[in-house]
């Protein structure tokens, strides 16, 4: 057996706040309404529309700082997609699909995939008709 695949959990969970960590350093650190260094959206450069990420740098300055208004301001949609993806993060690399083989198969089933992806256009519909 592998170092690996001995330690699979371990150097998962590792990676994992490694990232969390960078990103919440990153977005506590760094105002992206002043910084010249932080991407902008070639989307709505080029279509002066808003795609359903715009505001995601915003929003998690807004969250490391508990502003949660500012979170609902920026990117509402950010409030629904981090636990789902905390979810996701789980389920593949912490034995979530082991521990709970019911909900893996529903939350990777067509039927999820496709809500999520409607949920998306929808959002990316509506931010743009009525300006949130």
């Amino acid at each position: 057996m592998s170092i690996w695949q001995k330690h699979k959990y371990a150097i998962n969970a590792a990676i994992a706040v490694l990232v969390v960590a960078a990103v919440v350093l990153y977005s506590y650190n760094v105002d992206t309404l002043q910084s010249e260094l932080a991407p902008k959206c070639l989307f709505l450069k080029l279509t002066g529309f808003k795609c359903p990420g715009c505001g995601t740098q915003r929003a998690l300055h807004s969250l490391v700082h508990f502003d949660f208004m500012g979170v609902v301001r920026y990117n509402v949609f950010l409030l629904v997609a981090i636990p789902y993806l905390i979810l996701l993060f789980y389920l593949q690399f912490f034995g979530g699909r082991q521990r709970f083989p019911r909900l893996a198969r529903k939350i990777y089933g067509a039927k999820a995939i496709m809500a999520v992806f409607y949920l998306i256009i929808a959002y990316w519909i509506l931010r743009n008709v009525f300006g949130f």
